[in-house]
């Protein structure tokens, strides 16, 4: 399996707290949607060498009519079709402007993701769901450990496998997700307020 850790990436539809499934009876899955800059060289090269080693992997294990099978790199525009990466400005579905100029992969685990922050120099790990769901959201910025490997199960082809998530800092959120510091960034008026715990100070 090829490992790939991106540069600073934009997280968007975040599923790292609880397993998800798309379609109802399919497995349930933690996953999580990175919209990659497509001025970030370096990271998309690592995919690309990701994705040559995983095809190599693919013929190694199944043969050589794996290749005529593979994934794409590149998902074509349309419906139905596959690919590791897809150009949101080839596709209508995104033509908001934080998709502008943007790549987006998608990786997932069957098992719970290692998910984590940096404070002072230190790499730190949330400690419970509740603080995966609070801190991390569509719209937030950080960076991914994924694999990209070969399977012959149901289908054939090539899959995104994500292994680790690392917050780096907020961002403002996607898909009408509420921020506290956005929405009441101008709340002086409870200043006076602050630290009162008898809710009749409020009425």
């Amino acid at each position: 399996m090829s490992q790939v850790k991106t540069k600073l990436v934009r997280f968007c539809y975040c599923h790292l707290a609880e397993p998800r499934a798309v379609v109802e009876g399919q497995d349930k899955k933690y996953s999580l949607n990175i919209l990659i800059d497509k001025e970030d060289k370096e990271t998309l090269t690592r995919i690309q060498k990701a994705y040559e080693e995983a095809v190599q992997e693919g013929i190694e294990k199944f043969g050589q009519s794996f290749k005529g099978k593979v994934t794409p790199l590149k998902k074509a525009p349309g419906v139905g079709s596959r690919g590791i990466i897809t150009d949101c400005d080839a596709d209508e579905k995104f033509s908001a402007p934080e998709f502008k100029n943007k790549y987006m992969l998608s990786a997932k685990s069957k098992r719970p993701v290692s998910v984590g922050y940096r404070k002072n120099g230190v790499t730190y790990a949330y400690s419970s769901k509740e603080e995966i769901e609070e801190n991390v959201y569509s719209g937030c910025y950080g960076a991914i450990n994924f694999n990209l490997y070969p399977f012959n199960t149901v289908g054939t082809g090539i899959a995104a496998g994500l292994n680790s998530v690392l917050k780096v800092k907020d961002g403002e959120p996607l898909g009408g997700h509420s921020s506290v510091t956005t929405d009441w960034a101008d709340a002086s008026e409870f200043d006076e307020e602050t630290g009162s715990d008898d809710l009749n100070a409020l009425l």
